[in-house]
């Protein structure tokens, strides 16, 4: 955004830290606590957990697996990075796979962190948004029969919209995914070259719709200091604001069927136009069709299957 009108996003620096299973102790694993050598060249961070995340991010459950498929998979992807170097076998309550999941933690909730940036962002931009009800009534729109998964939605008629899952938010949003996962690797065993991206982006659309769900019931506010130049999103706190599993799980399986509907050419295409706002342009390769998927009846997202 230009220096006049910009986003603000507070950081916070949080270790990767994980409480040991079993004992209850207070041991907690950390990077040093990982297997002698792995983090030699910045493999650990720069190749493995990439590599995780990029499996994660694929054709599977968006908030992922449980402790004993991720270790199998896991395993499968410190044979091939580390063979010839560092045996280890990975245990489900050891700090490999504790660390790691931190690691996915702090994924998953990038998609999270970036929708509220852009969208603060897309605010700070028009004066209009200062006030707080327009912001509201813009929201309620993009909400309403999901018109803001469209990059062309003028006008109220939903089958005049065009660019289905190419808005602009959902773009920049994805890219956290394509950023994260940048330098990930194969791995022949489970086919990673194959997999596309399907439950990532699903996650970047799930995101934008909670911060536009957000800011309609008003669970968001807006800072704004130095005569409207800064924008500082602040959301109340609780667990049921926050971008999880037990929230937003199953609004994340409704857009998840559509998406996982889309032919294979056309998800590429989708991957291919949010390289432009990657760190790292990258392509992230296709993944298989799975068009047998059939919307409930009278489930309002029904329709979204019409413009697979």
């Amino acid at each position: 955004a230009p220096a006049s009108k910009r986003a603000k996003t507070e950081s916070h620096t949080t270790s990767i830290t994980s409480r040991r299973d079993g004992s209850g102790a207070n041991h907690r694993y950390q990077n040093d606590n990982l297997p002698d050598g792995c983090q030699h060249n910045n493999t650990w961070c720069r190749v493995f957990i990439p590599t995780v995340a990029h499996w994660a991010g694929g054709d599977v459950e968006p908030w992922g697996p449980d402790d004993h498929e991720l270790r199998d998979i896991m395993q499968d992807i410190w044979d091939h990075i580390y063979k010839g170097r560092i045996e280890h076998e990975i245990s489900s309550s050891g700090a490999v796979l504790k660390v790691a999941k931190q690691h996915l933690m702090e994924w998953r909730g990038g998609f999270g962190v970036a929708a509220c940036s852009i969208l603060t962002a897309f605010f700070a931009q028009d004066t209009d948004f200062l006030d707080p009800e327009a912001c509201k009534e813009f929201s309620q729109a993009m909400l309403k029969q999901n018109r803001f998964i469209f990059r062309d939605n003028a006008g109220l008629t939903p089958k005049a919209w065009t660019g289905m899952w190419r808005a602009s938010f959902i773009l920049q949003t994805f890219a956290s995914h394509l950023n994260f996962t940048y330098g990930h690797v194969g791995i022949p065993n489970l086919d990673t070259e194959a997999i596309g991206a399907r439950a990532a982006f699903t996650l970047a659309v799930t995101a934008v719709c909670r911060i536009l769900q957000l800011v309609v019931d008003g669970n968001i506010t807006f800072e704004i200091t130095g005569d409207g130049d800064i924008w500082t999103p602040v959301i109340k706190k609780g667990k049921q604001f926050a971008f999880s599993k037990p929230v937003w799980s199953p609004m994340t399986q409704k857009f998840m069927q559509p998406i996982m509907a889309l032919p294979s050419e056309d998800f590429t295409s989708i991957v291919q136009e949010a390289q432009q706002y990657a760190k790292h342009p990258r392509s992230t390769g296709s993944s298989r069709a799975t068009s047998n998927v059939a919307p409930d009846e009278d489930d309002e997202f029904a329709d979204l299957f019409a413009f697979c």
